[in-house]
């Protein structure tokens, strides 16, 4: 949802249809970088725990690669990290 400038705090039905079409591209392109950056660690697996890569949703990150604070919430029982730079539609 970073990727896309999604806030997690949107109802997905008031995203609207533009922003959709960038999320579901986003969610492609994170999933292709992880396989990529997850075979390069460990070429022996594609499970587990590596998330060094990851550009918001690691505990141990402050900012953004562009200097914006990650901030950590829970929803649902899970935790979840996001940035003001993420839009929410309401």
């Amino acid at each position: 949802m970073w990727h896309a400038r999604v806030s997690p705090f949107s109802p997905a039905n008031k995203i609207p249809a533009d922003k959709v079409k960038v999320l579901v591209k986003s969610i492609k392109d994170v999933l292709n970088n992880a396989l990529e950056q997850i075979l390069k660690a460990q070429p022996d697996i594609i499970s587990g725990e590596v998330r060094d890569f990851l550009v918001v949703h690691q505990p141990r990150k402050k900012e953004t690669p562009g200097g914006k604070t990650i901030h950590q919430n829970e929803i649902g029982g899970r935790k979840t990290y996001y940035t003001d730079e993420q839009e929410v539609f309401e």
